[in-house]
């Protein structure tokens, strides 16, 4: 009996040295890692890849085959600490980086890593003056809407600061006349608008981040159109017409256009019931007589109340001059 437990210790105890020794020996491997590089604690400076990619390394270590084989069992991305005290890409030398790190090659040798050094980006934040401004409409309001605080404060990063600096940014809040339309006159206005989280296409944080729009609904503009406004052509010397004639491409053109006005409402009501009456005017003066017999464009002149504007340019019309000798004999 004793002679058989003697044999089944030699057996276990052989085992044991055998599986000792097996994971003692040796080994080198290959692995396939993914860095994210960070600032050591403490400091506020920020870090990013150059480019999104370079993180994914290939690195080879040697060490015992038992930790080889946990090794290979280590897949979440690895922090990578970077010191820096000066903003602008910086070159890290991967092989000596990984080796300082406690996880995950303790116990092992890094025998290379491709590629062998790391561009990073560190940057910092600026907080920096904004203006906001409010896009007017095209509904129009006698008294401007401002905007409380004309100026807020952004938290940028500083390279992204560089580049849009030279664009003069600024938050520029989309009209809210559209909100206004129909509400009574002498009206208090306060509308609460949230700032974008981005400025010129870069990620900012507004403080605040909310902005009032303020203002009194004196008068509203409305925009109308007015059809069939007659065209009418007028001498600075009277007796030009005993002598030219008015000539046209189209011999039935119709001198009258539709044009699109904006004012105060009680004015639009006026133009609309013909009070007063809106006509286009073309002045032809003594130089008009001294191209010949070619047809030149003018653009006509409506005369309109002084709270009233033209929305669009008149359309041009084109004419000429003939002598009416010429004319009558046919030449």
């Amino acid at each position: 009996m004793q002679h058989i437990q003697l044999i089944v210790s030699t057996v276990v105890l052989t085992l044991l040295i055998w599986v000792a020794a097996d994971q003692s020996l040796t080994d080198s491997a290959e692995i396939h890692i993914t860095v994210v590089p960070v600032i050591r604690e403490g400091t506020a400076m920020l870090v990013d890849l150059a480019h999104p990619d370079d993180g994914d390394l290939t690195v080879r270590v040697v060490g015992p085959r038992k930790r080889l084989d946990d090794l290979g069992r280590f897949s979440d991305p690895i922090p990578l600490p970077i010191e820096a005290s000066e903003t602008g890409e910086h070159v890290v030398n991967l092989r000596r980086r990984l080796a300082e790190l406690r996880e995950p090659f303790v116990g092992l040798t890094i025998d290379s890593v491709t590629p062998s050094t790391l561009r990073v980006v560190v940057d910092r934040y600026v907080t920096q003056s904004v203006p906001v401004e409010l896009e007017q409409g095209s509904l129009g309001l006698e008294e401007v809407l401002r905007v409380e605080p004309a100026t807020v404060t952004v938290r940028i990063r500083e390279r992204h600061w560089q580049e849009i600096a030279g664009r003069s940014p600024k938050f520029l809040i989309p009209s809210i006349e559209a909100r206004l339309r129909g509400r009574p006159e002498g009206e208090l206005i306060e509308e609460s608008v949230f700032l974008d989280s981005t400025l010129l296409g870069k990620p900012v944080d507004p403080e605040p981040n909310r902005v009032l729009v303020r203002g009194k609904l004196l008068r509203q503009l409305a925009t109308v159109s007015l059809k069939a406004v007659n065209v009418g052509f007028f001498a600075t010397r009277p007796q030009l017409w005993n002598d030219y004639r008015l000539d046209f491409p189209d011999p039935d053109i119709v001198l009258t256009q539709t044009i699109t006005v904006r004012g105060p409402r009680d004015a639009l009501d006026r133009l609309l019931r013909g009070d007063p009456r809106v006509e286009g005017i073309i002045m032809v003066t003594g130089a008009d007589t001294a191209g010949g017999e070619e047809f030149r464009t003018v653009v006509p002149t409506f005369h309109l109340p002084p709270e009233v504007e033209l929305v669009d340019r008149p359309a041009p019309v084109e004419f000429r001059l003939l002598s009416r000798d010429r004319a009558d004999t046919g030449s």
